[in-house]
């Protein structure tokens, strides 16, 4: 049981906050860092076929899977603040580590976004051969033009997998910290367009 299509139900289980007990938490977390690694080896492809960097893969994947495991973990850590805190000023009085359970399971969703973006890796394209002591010249010369249906769709899934999880947010902070659904809601957008603007900022 899983929190993505009743999270009322699945945060109302016992032991469902609990850190300790939270493997499909972490599981959910885990799964956005590989779906992460995936797009950026696969744009790296890229990268390799159209820009004279051949070798420079493999070379490369340690490095982005480690990478990106920092920035993952980061991100999960600045979600449960912003939460918690917000959880706070709408009343609440929840555990920080309850409000990291919930906040992990924000990542579930947003797998389904970066899987979108993978899709649209295949399609990118380099105009012409870039040596790879000149990595600005390449990246100007990356262009992605996918299919337009593919492109909505890679285009709204993030946004609706951004919905998900504050849904999913909602419910989850509503039971760390015993916040009406109302309360819980306000909480959950904030926390989401703080964490964005955040994000965007950097």
């Amino acid at each position: 049981m899983t929190p993505l299509f009743d999270p009322a139900a699945y945060f109302d289980r016992p032991n469902a906050l609990s850190l300790s007990n939270a493997t499909d938490a972490l599981a959910a977390v885990a799964g956005f860092w590989l779906a992460a690694v995936a797009f950026l080896l696969a744009f790296t492809r890229q990268l390799v076929v159209h820009g004279d960097l051949e070798g420079s893969l493999a070379a490369a994947a340690p490095v982005v899977a480690l990478l990106v495991a920092v920035v993952v973990l980061l991100l999960w850590a600045v979600d449960t603040a912003i939460l918690f805190v917000m959880g706070r000023l709408v009343g609440g009085d929840g555990a920080f580590s309850a409000t990291g359970v919930v906040a992990a399971w924000g990542f579930a969703p947003q797998i389904l976004g970066v899987l979108a973006m993978l899709a649209t890796t295949p399609f990118v394209d380099v105009e012409g051969t870039v040596p790879a002591d000149d990595p600005a010249a390449l990246a100007d010369a990356i262009s992605v033009e996918p299919p337009t249906v593919l492109a909505l769709v890679a285009g709204l899934l993030p946004i609706a997998t951004t919905v998900w999880a504050v849904y999913i947010w909602v419910h989850g902070l509503s039971r760390a910290h015993g916040l009406a659904t109302g309360r819980a809601a306000i909480g959950a957008v904030a926390a989401a367009i703080v964490t964005m603007a955040l994000w965007a900022a950097i």
